[in-house]
């Protein structure tokens, strides 16, 4: 049986909690942590050798947790990180990074394939 490695970095112990709950007993699962998110930085990431880093947090666009995944996405491009928050209805939002020929074709291409998904105007920021 494959098994696979899942670094969990918190931002919030209880959720993490929960989550190390339901992770930790599966057979195809080894989980490394839960590491706090606050100091851990991409350099650190390979003394872990991840299959998939979750970072669990109050909610889903924590400032300090998407800098990190930013930065983890830059170091390790195919590497998956999924963001899981308490208030964000239930989801857990999976980042992964293409990469793709520079050309325009290739770049409308890529744009024509992607869902249509209009920003809320009352949730849109104001312009400058």
């Amino acid at each position: 049986m494959e098994t696979h490695r899942i670094l969990l970095l918190s931002a919030h112990p209880l959720l993490s909690e929960g989550l190390t709950r339901l992770l930790r007993d599966k057979e195809d699962v080894v989980l490394v942590g839960p590491l706090p998110v606050e100091g851990f930085r991409s350099a650190d990431l390979p003394q872990h050798a991840p299959d998939l880093v979750l970072v669990a947090g109050q909610d889903a666009d924590d400032p300090g947790a998407s800098a990190l995944l930013v930065d983890l996405l830059h170091a390790f491009p195919d590497l998956p990180v999924a963001q899981i928050g308490l208030s964000a209805g239930n989801t857990v939002r999976v980042y992964t990074s293409r990469t793709l020929p520079a050309s325009s074709a290739d770049l409308l291409s890529m744009i024509r394939s992607l869902p249509v998904r209009h920003v809320d105007q009352d949730k849109a920021s104001p312009e400058p």
